[in-house]
């Protein structure tokens, strides 16, 4: 929707989703493991996303709700840079994760997410160790897509987990 901040909002959801899926993955006693970030490569549209993320940085961002309106642009602008140094590699992985749960690779992301909701529907909680593993390696690839790497929007702020 127009106005709204669509990269907090994108940081929020995946990060709740990780600190939730976190709880599952204690209870459940599934280790989870660290996900590697993909090495950036460049692109033909390389020099677009850094020229306009560029752009925006050095614009004056103004004060308060115009500063706000303006830096929403520039996390946005650094999200598509991000995406378009590693989405492939993410996007890639994904769908590896999903061939190894379903045996066949999904020729594409779209097929890969209605493989992997078809799996999980049909699946009576017979994978859900696999599941939880897998979903949290997702989400933390979707979270390095949120902008430059070690930037404060892709960081997971990891909450401990109560004792059991």
């Amino acid at each position: 929707m127009p106005g709204t901040d669509y990269m907090l909002n994108l940081h929020w959801c995946i990060e709740t989703n990780l600190m939730a899926l976190e709880g599952i993955a204690t209870v459940v006693g599934v280790e989870l493991v660290e996900v590697a970030e993909p090495e950036p490569v460049g692109s033909a549209y390389g020099p677009a996303h850094r020229h306009l993320t560029r752009s925006l940085e050095g614009q004056d961002l103004g004060a308060g709700a115009q500063r706000y309106h303006n830096r929403m642009s520039v996390r946005l602008a650094r999200h598509l840079q991000r995406i378009d140094e590693i989405g492939a590699a993410v996007v890639a992985a994904d769908l590896d994760d999903t061939a190894a749960l379903v045996g066949r690779r999904p020729r594409s992301w779209a097929d890969g997410e209605r493989e992997l909701e078809d799996f999980v529907l049909a699946d009576d909680g017979r994978h859900d160790a696999e599941l939880v593993a897998l979903f949290h390696r997702r989400l933390h690839r979707a979270r390095m897509l949120n902008g430059p790497a070690g930037s404060w929007i892709t960081q997971h702020r990891d909450v401990p987990q109560p004792s059991l």
